[in-house]
């Protein structure tokens, strides 16, 4: 079974982690988040045999790494989508069995 609660908790712990990877700067945590979600909001479903995980290797690291996003945010970036999949996993599950 899905835990929400856990899932939300882990969340927020991925935000503590781009903030340190940012050296507490908040401001660029936000410029980082900025860069980050308008590139997701672009991005193209993963090709024909590829993975989730292997998408974001192959297209979202180097589009953030290309934006001046440091290698360890763009790192916890990735983490957060993989995160954010066992979300989206379980809601169509959830919708499918009704």
């Amino acid at each position: 079974m899905f835990n929400i609660l856990e899932h939300n908790f882990k969340a927020m712990a991925f935000q503590t982690e781009l903030l340190e990877a940012s050296d507490w700067d908040e401001e660029e945590c936000d410029r980082v988040l900025k860069i980050a979600s308008d590139l997701i909001q672009d991005l193209d479903p993963p090709s024909p045999g590829l993975t989730i995980q292997q998408h974001l290797d192959i297209v979202l690291l180097p589009s953030l790494l290309n934006r001046n996003v440091d290698e360890i945010q763009s790192k916890v970036i990735i983490k957060y989508m993989e995160h954010q999949k066992n979300l989206f996993n379980w809601i169509t599950s959830t919708a499918r069995k009704e």
